[in-house]
């Protein structure tokens, strides 16, 4: 696995240590953890291209067998007490050697599209 880049895809986010996931796990809350998988869902199908050009460069890239593997991690450090604890997201795309999304899968307490993704810069 190797950065796709230096600088973080999102403001107020920073790189950290790649998570596997091998299914959609609700993030936030049953409903918000809902809602952010049927966001992410609605780019399987979509040419690479388009995924790109929506979420920027991923934060980690990796290949393997055809099928390219896209991780965009969201993490960030709030106060609790005296020490900061941190809330982070990892979505996931596989996209085939066509180019086009097969799966989309997320993990971690902060998944939502205040947080993640293109929308959260919107907000």
């Amino acid at each position: 696995m190797r950065p796709a880049s230096s600088r973080p895809h999102h403001a107020g986010a920073f790189l950290a240590p790649a998570v596997l996931v091998s299914s959609l796990v609700a993030c936030v809350g049953d409903n918000e953890g809902q809602a952010y998988g049927a966001y992410i869902n609605r780019w399987v199908g979509k040419p690479v291209a388009q995924l790109t050009a929506d979420w920027g460069r991923p934060s980690y890239e990796t290949s393997e067998r055809g099928m390219r593997e896209f991780q965009y991690i969201f993490a960030e450090a709030i106060s609790w007490g005296q020490r900061p604890n941190y809330i982070t997201c990892t979505t996931k795309f596989l996209i085939d050697d066509a180019g086009i999304v097969k799966v989309a899968e997320a993990q971690g307490d902060a998944c939502s599209t205040r947080n993640s993704g293109p929308e959260a810069g919107r907000r």
